[in-house]
């Protein structure tokens, strides 16, 4: 049932060409931060190795996700990025 609804999202969201908001229902729906572009970069310095993913989308951009929640980062939100 889940998969179905996570199905019609991304179709809705993806038909109307609402970008963000697509997003923001996918990252909620897979538990997991979602970025494009030069975004990737910073997300892959904010998560472990092992959950980070990167993709090329059929438009040819860069995509990638963070599985878990920001707590499961590589620097938790009480501790400080290295400089």
């Amino acid at each position: 049932m889940k998969g179905k609804i996570f199905a019609t999202l991304l179709l809705a969201f993806g038909i109307s060409g609402c970008d963000t908001l697509g997003r923001i229902a996918l990252e909620q729906a897979t538990d997991s931060r979602i970025r494009y572009g030069a975004q990737c970069e910073s997300l892959r310095m904010q998560c472990r190795p092992e959950n980070y993913r990167q993709w090329q989308t059929s438009k040819g951009e860069l995509g990638c996700s963070c599985a878990g929640s920001p707590e499961q980062s590589r620097y938790p939100t009480g501790i400080q990025d290295p400089l």
